[in-house]
């Protein structure tokens, strides 16, 4: 969980974190959303239970992108040299999120195609999982290895479980997941900070 980002380039990657809690935060509420859908579960407590944990992360989240904000402005400008590595670490997180989603889409019109519609969770799940290792190389988050291997776990053993637990078992897991990740990058997201601020105090 460490970085080598230069002092210049930390509070970009503070941004960044704060960028990829938000949207683990979203996609991880869809995917318990997902799964207590499955479960056929229509009580007043699930809309809390969804929205109260996702604001709870999405409060600090937001507290990071002003920190990352602030650092930013009182930083040295960035080196040719880096932002031609920030420019390229933009295309390449393009490149996979688009990868991620075209193989989302097919992988839905071909098991659908095939009446194997029980498979679609687990089989997004393993793509999610996977598009977590690139991103880990690119943002040197090695968090993200460990998030990805237990994802594509989690969407391998689902596969011996008998629908609909298996749709239940992805979502629930999934989404608690992509929480836990959320708190571990906020964590690192405010250690950076931290550390920048004593290293400048």
């Amino acid at each position: 969980m460490t970085t080598t980002a230069s002092s210049n380039e930390i509070p970009r990657a503070i941004t960044g974190a704060a960028f990829g809690v938000m949207m683990m935060t979203l996609f991880g509420t869809a995917w318990l959303a997902w799964g207590l859908q499955n479960m056929r579960a229509n009580s007043p407590w699930l809309i809390p239970v969804l929205v109260l944990p996702a604001i709870a992360l999405l409060v600090p989240c937001f507290g990071m992108f002003q920190i990352g904000r602030r650092a930013g402005k009182q930083a040295a400008p960035l080196t040719a040299s880096q932002k031609r590595v920030q420019s390229r670490m933009g295309i390449t997180f393009g490149i996979v999120f688009g990868a991620e989603g075209l193989l989302i889409f097919l992988a839905v019109n071909v098991l659908t195609h095939f009446h194997l519609e029980p498979y679609i969770m687990t089989v997004v799940a393993a793509i999610v999982g996977l598009h977590f290792l690139p991103l880990a190389t690119l943002f040197r988050v090695p968090l993200y290895y460990w998030v990805g291997g237990v994802i594509l776990a989690d969407a391998l053993v689902s596969v011996a479980l008998p629908s609909p637990t298996r749709e239940i078992a992805v979502g629930l897991s999934m989404g608690a997941i992509l929480w836990l990740t959320c708190i571990l990058v906020l964590r690192r997201g405010f250690l950076m900070a931290h550390n920048q601020q004593a290293a400048h105090a």
